[in-house]
């Protein structure tokens, strides 16, 4: 029984490999049809487009991972379907709890690597990627740094501790210089908000620096001159995709203390503790369809068949994260529900198999 477990073992990380890089073609030509209309901006080109969706196209993978994994299986354990090959281990005694292990042994190695890749590598490549976009897309005039976002704008220097999108700017200092490059001037705000297309500093502590002496006052609101728009500054912020899981909880803490609602953060943080789950749920959900009603269907049905459940959960897994923003219910049951529903489908199929 060793030699066939392997046998399956290897025949469904062969096909899981094959829907994985099928799965980052067609990634990679989806996001790289979005860029066209950020092409041309700054220093942002062809092949500067190229680069940085190569390097998004990981993330995505990483996503469609739980999809590879049902297609992979319906596609491996198909083919030995097909060639009768799991027949005769029916016959010579293998049950089917036996076949299920000898594939969750496999995947679950995979899952392991994938989940090793999301937490150590794939923040610092999706953080690169972002940040080589956002210096070509302005011309080198927004840097993004450990600490926080710098921007030029002709003698001014910005900088800006925190962007969170669809919220406003935290923690601003502005230094303005003269034509001779002498500092005259230091703006200090707490936040910043753009309202008809016109940014707001709130809370400024404004220095004004002159020969032999400082003055300074406090002002609750004023406005702000700035040509960098939102959505701008949004690709200079820090996405939760560029942290790992770690990162990820302490900035969501941090936010919650300050009172600042991150909540798409926070669905992403749990729902990337999910991601392991949600494959196996997927992969055990592919069981069924080979020992049940699609054991005597051709390999293009089950495709059709697999293609239909991956890309089903991964759709109700978009549903529910934007409702999640839009009725304020725990980023947690948001995450949850998707993979609970496709969990409790699978135990009934499971259930159902002879």
């Amino acid at each position: 029984m060793k030699i066939a477990q392997r046998y399956i073992g290897n025949t469904v990380f062969s096909s899981i490999a094959l829907v994985t890089l099928i799965l980052f073609g067609l990634q990679l030509f989806i996001i790289l049809v979005g860029q066209i209309n950020s092409i041309g901006r700054g220093d942002y080109g062809i092949f500067q487009a190229f680069v940085f969706v190569s390097m998004q196209a990981c993330y995505q993978l990483y996503l469609f991972f739980p999809v590879a994994c049902v297609l992979g299986c319906l596609m491996g354990l198909g083919q030995l379907a097909n060639h009768s090959e799991l027949i005769v281990m029916r016959a010579s005694g293998a049950s089917i709890r036996q076949i299920t292990v000898a594939v969750l042994k496999t995947v679950m190695i995979l899952i392991f690597a994938m989940t090793l890749f999301g937490e150590l590598a794939l923040p610092k490549i999706v953080s690169y990627s972002n940040d080589y976009r956002s210096m070509k897309m302005t011309g080198g005039s927004a840097v993004r740094t450990a600490r926080g976002i710098w921007l030029r704008d002709d003698n001014r220097f910005i900088h800006i501790d925190s962007v969170v999108p669809g919220v406003g700017l935290f923690g601003i200092t502005e230094y303005l210089f003269n034509p001779r490059l002498q500092l005259q001037q230091i703006n200090q705000a707490k936040s910043a908000s753009y309202h008809d297309k016109q940014w707001q500093l709130h809370q400024v502590a404004q220095s004004m620096i002159h020969l032999k002496q400082i003055s300074s006052k406090t002002i609750k609101s004023m406005p702000w001159q700035l040509d960098f728009s939102p959505r701008l500054l949004a690709v200079s912020s820090t996405e939760p995709q560029e942290m790992n899981l770690l990162q990820l909880h302490h900035y969501v803490s941090e936010q919650k203390r300050n009172r600042v609602s991150v909540t798409s953060y926070e669905l992403n943080y749990w729902q990337r503790i999910f991601q392991p789950i949600a494959s196996i749920v997927m992969l055990l959900l592919a069981i069924p369809f080979i020992f049940g009603p699609l054991r005597s269907t051709t390999i293009g049905v089950r495709i059709i068949i697999g293609a239909t459940v991956g890309f089903g959960f991964h759709l109700l897994n978009e549903f529910f994260g934007p409702l999640s923003l839009v009725y304020q219910f725990p980023p947690l049951l948001a995450a949850l529900m998707p993979t609970l529903l496709f969990a409790i489908l699978a135990v009934i199929m499971l259930r159902r198999v002879r």
